[in-house]
């Protein structure tokens, strides 16, 4: 899933390595660490005009 993020925040997206999730970027998310983010609102899926403003 594409996630936009709203917050920088750590993550796991493979249970193993950690990793910064910038915010205003748009990344290629596992749906589990994806539908974490949402939940959080550390993040909100990527629309395709979000695609076009935030590219990474």
């Amino acid at each position: 899933m594409r996630v936009l993020m709203t917050e920088t925040r750590r993550g796991s997206d493979d249970g193993f390595r950690t990793d910064l999730y910038h915010e205003n970027h748009i990344y290629d998310l596992s749906d589990h660490l994806a539908r974490y983010f949402i939940s959080r609102d550390y993040g909100r899926e990527a629309t395709p005009t979000d695609e076009i403003t935030f590219h990474d």
